[in-house]
């Protein structure tokens, strides 16, 4: 069997990617958005990529289905879990879940925006807390040295604030 995808978008050298992503089997917090994130953007290129007999991409239905997992991952804190059912909050899973649930609003779909507004509180708490992470290297003698750095997640909820226009913290 062979298969021929002839397209003038440069996204098609993803294909093969994508087609695996569409079909991923676990349902953390990265992969739920991660399925659906491209869906937003390249809805033909989905259907053409999924266009096998008896195989239909319902791509509202897909994002639709990740927003309302995504509500029910969310912690009371504002946070999401990792792991649905899960009771342990994820920095970065919040981060990438207030970027999903942002773009997809932007889209048209129906997002509930207490949802966003929660995750976007809690993105504003964990900045203010200015937390570290350890940051190994080798110095040029060769020892392993441990340096403290601001929280990489820091960077990316702050640049979510700027994108949607929220960057002062002060404005909902």
């Amino acid at each position: 069997n062979a298969k021929l995808l002839i397209s003038r978008s440069p996204v098609v050298q993803f294909s093969d990617q994508l087609s695996y992503l569409l079909g991923y089997p676990h349902g953390c917090i990265e992969q739920t958005i991660s399925t659906a994130f491209p869906q937003l953007y390249y809805s033909s290129l989905v259907k053409s990529l999924t266009n096998k007999p008896g195989y239909t991409v319902q791509i509202s239905t897909n994002i639709q289905a990740a927003i309302r997992k995504l509500q029910s991952m969310q912690q009371y804190n504002g946070s999401m879990s990792y792991w649905p059912g899960g009771n342990e909050e994820s920095w970065w899973g919040s981060a990438y879940a207030y970027h999903f649930l942002n773009e997809s609003k932007k889209a048209g779909y129906e997002v509930p925006s207490e949802t966003i507004t929660k995750l976007y509180s809690y993105l504003l708490l964990k900045v203010k807390q200015h937390p570290k992470e350890a940051y190994y290297y080798y110095d040029l003698t060769g020892k392993e040295v441990r340096r403290d750095i601001p929280s990489k997640d820091i960077f990316y909820s702050l640049y979510l604030m700027a994108l949607y226009s929220k960057a002062d913290g002060d404005r909902k």
